[in-house]
């Protein structure tokens, strides 16, 4: 008998191997393929979502100053799970020419810049209900429209200050919003799926440098809790944030000055502190308003010195009144001269920074009874 014996080719299970290796390196890298179409559609996809929502969120922004005086409720219940970012940093001299500011979706590169907007808010804003809030800033005439921004995720305590003018005025202007009018630390709830909570001290009892925050504040995380310290003249004000369980004064250079005339009721200036983030974020902002102001100021001196050429060279009933004249050229104190001054000071300001700004002010109050006192002798006002 004739045994036969099959030899296996050892050279065909190596090619029989090597193909099935080939066919699965084949079709692992044809899977990653269509992941990775997958995956960069994906990203295509939300990264185009990112713009469309910083393109509806600059026709809000816009919509919202086109009206002063007015507070808005805007349903963002579709951005659920978005949060936004509001950033505005000043250069190392604290002057305009390299501010940078911008909002936009953490964690995307969708953002918008804010050239010239003022806009005071939260560092960021997560939410269902965004409030925008209008307000004229008047040095003393109208220089810009300020636009505040928070959301019903955000909460204020307004504490100390009874029954003085601003408390009254800050809990009749801000119905609808997420706030609270106490008088002790003690009414302060837990923060529970509040994004922020504010405390704003009218009294100086509460925000205090090292002192323990609430018990029941702290377990909130960073940068979650944070206060703002209001002067009693409400002439300048102090930041303040958490820090462990203490609070830390934010301003350690010293109070941020309120640019103001005093004379609005609601003040924008001082208004605007209370919904900026920080002392960085509001002067960063207010820069931008005095930048406005100055351009503004230019116009009126132009204005100026057609009303003086109208008193001087004008029909006779202009040259007869000669009270006009003095006071927008010739008195000691005259429009012509105060608004040098101011567009002087204004021109340092913006190139030196806000501790170079406060002198404002005074320059203001000086025109507004420069105006004042040409409407008594029935002159061509200025504004």
């Amino acid at each position: 008998m004739v045994v036969r014996r099959r030899v296996r080719s050892k050279t065909g299970q190596m090619t029989l191997s090597f193909n099935w290796i080939f066919v699965l390196i084949a079709g692992t890298m044809i899977l990653l393929f269509f992941v990775g179409i997958i995956i960069k559609q994906k990203s295509v996809s939300e990264q185009k979502l990112n713009f469309d929502i910083v393109t509806v969120m600059d026709s809000i922004l816009t919509g919202s100053t086109v009206s002063e005086r007015t507070i808005n409720f805007v349903d963002i219940s579709g951005l659920a799970g978005f949060e936004l970012y509001f950033d505005c940093e000043l250069d190392d001299g604290g002057g305009f020419d390299d501010i940078f500011a911008q909002y936009g979706i953490t964690g995307s590169t969708a953002s918008s810049e804010l050239p010239m907007q003022v806009l005071f808010a939260p560092k960021t804003m997560e939410g269902t209900e965004m409030i925008t809030w209008s307000l004229p800033y008047k040095m003393p005439y109208k220089v810009m429209d300020l636009l505040m921004v928070t959301s019903t995720s955000v909460k204020y305590y307004v504490i100390g200050g009874e029954n003085t003018a601003f408390r009254t005025d800050l809990e009749n202007a801000t119905d609808g919003f997420t706030i609270e009018f106490i008088s002790d630390v003690s009414e302060i709830s837990s923060p529970g799926d509040l994004y922020h909570v504010r405390i704003i001290d009218l009294d100086g009892s509460t925000l205090v440098h090292s002192m323990e925050i609430p018990d029941i504040l702290k377990d909130a995380d960073t940068g979650v809790v944070t206060g703002i310290l209001i002067s009693d003249t409400l002439s300048s004000v102090n930041y303040f944030a958490k820090n462990g369980d203490v609070w830390n004064k934010l301003t350690s250079a010293g109070s941020v000055p309120i640019i103001n005339t005093g004379y609005e009721e609601k003040d924008a200036a001082l208004y605007g502190a209370l919904f900026s983030s920080d002392d960085e974020s509001y002067k960063c902002n207010m820069m931008k308003a005095f930048k406005r102001y100055y351009l503004v100021t230019q116009l009126y001196q132009e204005k100026v010195e057609e009303m003086i050429s109208y008193y001087e060279e004008g029909p006779e009933e202009a040259q007869a009144n000669t009270d006009c004249g003095l006071h927008l050229t010739e008195d000691a104190s005259n429009m012509e001269d105060a608004l040098n001054n101011l567009a002087s000071t204004l021109t340092t300001c913006i190139e030196q920074g806000y501790d170079y700004c406060t002198e404002l002010s005074e320059y203001a109050r000086e025109v507004h009874t420069l105006n004042e006192a040409l409407s008594g002798e029935n002159c061509e006002t200025l504004y």
